[in-house]
């Protein structure tokens, strides 16, 4: 029943009328203050209990995830909702609660050990695709490495196709806030950015941004410019690529040279942490919005890493190429660790964040999956059926479906199919979370 509301007359007794009505408005306030306070207290709560107990309840894998499905779909609404865009997800505004997101799918877990699976035809040629991204339409693209064309992977039907025009040598692709697909440069001559666009398979020239800046893989940026670091054979320095105004600038020659061939990632922070690749040198974080660039961290070995990946911790997590190890790079507090067993050897090149929270290593030299678990640092392996030694797989992309695909590189034989690799995870990133610039990427 609701209280009722004094009737506030003229005369003395105005002002005490006032004051009892603020009061009753104030008690009012507090009263739903406290039943708000005490439903997330309760929806938190339960949101504890479903995930320490599903795991203990036999036949519970699915039921509780319908109830936290809800949970997730009123708490992150903002973050998974239709007005959001791929580039709007990553500005620092929203940095933590894009974070507290991921952290919330990865408290869900595993249903169990991963699986892999080759798919779709045999590809020949030898350097065929290096990295890629999932485009707004769903589908998974890879860069032409040594291919002629772009390949397009659906993953809800598994079917392979060649798009696009035949064109110059990528590695790695970033989805532009237009919706489409800028091909990085890897050349140690000077050519133009090439961009796709999904919807059509045409392609166009991002004229006037030549640079002979010799990248492996790039990243977006939240000031809608494209980054990415130069390795040995081309020129020095990172190329910031703006494709609205259509230029490119190179900066940090004197400090990056061309020993940052090792991929780029963008932290929760706003910032880019370059790779290693071709030298031995340190990290280096590279402020967009300054073109300031940190080195920190130990000097690591030449040749020894590429392909980092952003973790829910916030770290970032680097494969080790010719090196042993995998890298824990900590940007809060530019500290640099190192653990696991890779193998060195150039068995893996590139790592995905999957819904799980883990790290999955994308084979090339090796004959199984690295899944690193960031949270314990340690790791296991599985899959096979695509041979050792033979440069099967380079970069890797998570879809909305929580699997990863892999494009083939070159194979036993020059013939390799793609790979697809389910870590069997409970969560998922909603689609504006998949396709940022933290995760989508070479």
């Amino acid at each position: 029943m609701q209280a009722p509301v004094l009737s506030e007359g003229s005369g003395r007794l105005t002002w005490p009328l006032r004051l009892a009505n603020q009061l009753q408005r104030a008690c009012k306030a507090y009263v739903n203050f406290l039943l708000k306070g005490l439903a997330s207290l309760i929806s938190g709560i339960a949101f504890t209990v479903i995930v320490s107990c599903a795991p203990r309840i036999p036949g519970s894998d699915y039921a509780p995830l319908a109830v936290l499905l809800l949970y997730y779909e009123n708490t992150f609404q903002d973050l998974c909702g239709p007005d959001i865009s791929d580039f709007s997800i990553i500005q620092p505004s929203l940095a933590s609660r894009v974070q507290a997101y991921v952290q919330s799918q990865v408290a869900l877990g595993s249903f169990g050990t991963g699986t892999t699976r080759l798919f779709g035809p045999s590809v020949n040629g030898a350097g065929k695709w290096e990295g890629g991204a999932m485009a707004p339409n769903g589908k998974l693209y890879g860069a032409r490495f040594g291919a002629i064309q772009f390949v397009e992977i659906d993953p809800g039907s598994l079917n392979v196709s060649l798009v696009g025009p035949t064109g110059s040598t990528g590695s790695g692709l970033v989805l532009l806030p237009t919706g489409r697909l800028l091909e990085i440069p890897h050349s140690n001559t000077a050519i133009n950015p090439v961009i796709l666009d999904p919807n059509t398979g045409t392609t166009s020239t991002l004229s006037g941004t030549n640079s002979s800046v010799m990248c492996a893989g790039g990243v977006l940026a939240p000031n809608g410019k494209v980054y990415c670091t130069g390795q040995a054979s081309g020129a020095s320095g990172a190329l910031e690529i703006d494709p609205v105004a259509g230029t490119a600038t190179v900066f940090g020659a004197a400090q990056l040279g061309t020993n940052y061939g090792g991929g780029a990632v963008l932290a929760f922070n706003g910032k880019i942490y370059a790779t290693p690749f071709s030298g031995g040198v340190q990290m280096a974080e590279i402020d967009p919005e300054t073109r300031t660039i940190t080195q920190f961290g130990p000097t690591l070995t030449a040749n020894g890493y590429f392909g980092g990946v952003l973790a829910p911790s916030g770290k970032i997590y680097v494969t080790g190429f010719n090196s042993t190890s995998i890298l824990e790079v900590d940007p809060s507090t530019r500290s640099v660790n190192t653990y696991g067993n890779t193998g060195g050897g150039g068995n893996y090149l590139s790592a995905v964040l999957a819904p799980n929270g883990h790290v999955y290593l994308m084979p090339r030299n090796a004959g199984s999956v690295i899944d690193f678990d960031p949270a314990t640092r340690t790791q296991t392996t599985f899959g096979s059926g695509w041979g050792t030694g033979v440069s099967a797989f380079d970069g890797g992309v998570l879809a909305t479906n929580g699997k990863i695909y892999s494009f083939p590189l070159v194979g036993n034989g020059n013939n390799q199919q793609p790979l697809e690799i389910d870590p069997r995870a409970k969560g998922s990133f909603c689609p504006a979370v998949a396709r940022s610039a933290y995760f989508n990427k070479f």
